[in-house]
């Protein structure tokens, strides 16, 4: 059998009005009369091909438990950052984080997301990081967690055993978002202009209204600037 591989196009396999006198051989070769006999049966196994390399790679069953194949592609959506975004130094209001959304289409399922937030804080290392979500009006429930950078760690250079156990002080700050509008704040970040990533990740149940999930963040105090990242990324699942 001839090896199964997607067409440079998907015109290359559809019919063609030029393609006719097929009366003679089966297997789409020409006895020499006609130069374009035989092309019916060549592009019956043109399609069929197409279509084994189409099951091939969707499978038996590409839409699953989903109404369609685009409808399973769209299960999962993503966002990210194209470019950084330094949000006001003299005040601490949550502020949209641009291109940082996620669409809550349909009511009544379930959605899981996540944010991964590159930042840095420009001047003062005991400003803390303040993230936030803004969701849709839920018949369910939003809960979400959130990790934010608090001190450096202590790793040694490479080959040397470690020696310092974590601590209270030296892990991640967590909080949890259980509403719209919520927010968790940490009280500092383990260094001045230093890139950190932070993630806030959970469950959107059952919304009663469409609309977005939408990252929000903000300096703990006024006076050094918060920048979020470009690459920082988003996404979310349809259950």
């Amino acid at each position: 059998m001839a090896t199964i591989t997607w067409p440079a196009t998907i015109d290359s396999s559809m019919p063609t009005t030029t393609w006719r006198n097929d009366t003679s051989h089966s297997d789409g070769t020409t006895d020499g009369t006609d130069a374009v006999e035989g092309h019916h049966a060549v592009q019956h196994n043109k399609l069929a091909l197409f279509m084994a390399a189409a099951e091939n790679e969707l499978g038996a069953d590409p839409s699953a438990t989903f109404t369609s194949v685009a409808a399973r592609l769209n299960a999962r959506l993503t966002c990210r950052t194209t470019a950084d975004q330094a949000l006001a130094a003299n005040t601490t209001a949550l502020t949209n984080v641009t291109n940082m959304v996620l669409p809550v289409a349909t009511t009544g399922l379930d959605y899981y997301f996540k944010f991964c937030v590159a930042f840095s804080m420009a001047t003062i290392a005991t400003a803390g990081l303040r993230l936030g979500v803004t969701t849709p009006t839920v018949a369910g429930y939003l809960s979400a967690k959130v990790l934010i950078p608090r001190t450096a760690d202590t790793n040694p250079a490479a080959g040397t055993a470690q020696s310092a156990a974590p601590t209270v002080s030296v892990i991640e700050w967590p909080g949890y978002i259980n509403s719209s509008g919520d927010s968790v704040v940490s009280d500092q970040v383990p260094a001045i202009t230093t890139i950190f990533i932070a993630t806030v990740e959970g469950i959107l149940s059952n919304p009663s209204a469409t609309g977005n999930i939408q990252l929000q963040a903000a300096s703990e105090v006024t006076g050094s600037t918060l920048t979020i990242k470009r690459g920082s990324y988003g996404e979310i699942y349809i259950n």
